[in-house]
């Protein structure tokens, strides 16, 4: 699993720290993570990771290995002359090609 949290579970998280640590007495510590939890509350330029960017990559790594699959599997039999691999080429191309299209349109990437 990742180790990205959500802006709001960061802001609760650290509100509860700085409640249980108001209660024990460390009211100095308290007050300044509640300065912290009103800037990341109000301050808009944090940058945050969007779990769609997360996805893409690895979906964008799915995609650049098919197309090398089908650029290695079109290279090894270009230079083959039988019925049977021209039949095979020309399936295992438009699958190859399914499958990637089917990548994007699930992802949302386009070129």
């Amino acid at each position: 699993m990742s180790d990205y949290i959500s802006k709001s579970t960061l802001i609760e998280a650290l509100r509860n720290y700085a409640e249980q640590k108001h209660c024990g007495g460390e009211t100095v510590l308290a007050n300044g993570i509640l300065k912290a939890v009103c800037f990341i509350e109000k301050e808009e330029n944090i940058p945050t990771l969007d779990e769609k960017e997360i996805i893409r990559k690895a979906f964008e790594r799915v995609l650049q290995r098919l197309e090398e699959t089908k650029i290695r599997y079109f290279l090894s039999i270009a230079n083959t002359g039988s019925e049977i691999m021209d039949f095979a080429y020309e399936n295992v191309g438009d699958a190859l090609d399914r499958a990637i299209e089917i990548v994007k349109e699930e992802c949302g990437i386009n070129e």
